[in-house]
């Protein structure tokens, strides 16, 4: 998946040279994480959002949580963070292993 991440966001800096910047990201990066919260309050049933929206869809949240990881993985892409972000989450995967959680 970490690969297909990487090939979207180099499509997207291909198609929109501009739009890298940290503070477009972050923009980005909160209003999908925005629209993520909404998808949640759906699925969860709270407050008037299904009146509005309808029922929930697992397309349109699997959607949101697309646009909050690409906007992650680009701003550690921007920072030339991505083997230390490799490294951390292969860290954290063996704590979990010799912990007994993961085979």
């Amino acid at each position: 998946m970490i690969e297909t991440i990487l090939a979207v966001n180099q499509g997207l800096k291909n198609r929109f040279p501009t739009g890298f910047d940290p503070f477009m990201i972050m923009t980005r990066l909160m209003e999908e994480g925005g629209e993520l919260a909404q998808q949640v309050n759906l699925f969860e049933d709270r407050g008037t959002k299904r009146e509005k929206m309808g029922e929930p869809k697992k397309s349109a949240l699997a959607d949101e949580v697309k646009g909050v990881l690409l906007a992650a993985f680009q701003i550690a892409e921007y920072y030339d963070a991505m083997p230390e972000l490799e490294q951390s989450l292969e860290s954290m995967r063996q704590r979990l292993k010799d912990d007994g959680f993961l085979e």
